[in-house]
């Protein structure tokens, strides 16, 4: 049984994969957007950067369908292609040695919408925001 799971975790990963790359929306998408060599906070958990593009793509798949402009979750609380609150965005910022984007009860609140803009910032600070769960649970 095994080896049955070990190939069902593998043809999922392919599968979502080849989600992530046919997806395609009007708003920018994680396709778009590619990491700078400023941006290699994920080498601090032991990852490649072909490793860190799968986990983040699925995961903005699994949140956002890929868009970074979108506001949802709970009474619209959360915000951009990883759905980030104000704890995961604060957390995150701090990891990323970044300033804090800030966050308001509102989905129209001008900070909320400028980080939704943002998709450099969005990635920066998720990869901070990675970085740090890591660094808790290690």
């Amino acid at each position: 049984t095994k080896s049955t799971n070990w190939n069902k975790r593998r043809q999922n990963r392919r599968s979502t994969k080849n989600k992530i790359e046919k997806t395609e929306d009007s708003a920018t998408s994680s396709e778009d957007v590619t990491f700078s060599e400023s941006n290699n906070l994920y080498e601090e958990i032991g990852v490649s950067l072909g490793d860190w593009d799968i986990y983040r793509k699925t995961l903005g798949m699994r949140e956002s369908s890929g868009n970074y402009s979108i506001a949802g979750g709970s009474n619209n609380h959360y915000d951009g292609m990883y759905q980030m609150g104000e704890d995961a965005k604060t957390d995150g910022a701090r990891f990323a040695k970044l300033k804090n984007p800030g966050h308001g009860y509102s989905p129209d609140d001008p900070k909320r919408v400028a980080f939704r803009e943002n998709p450099d910032l969005q990635e920066k600070i998720f990869a901070g925001y990675t970085v740090a769960n890591h660094t808790y649970l290690y």
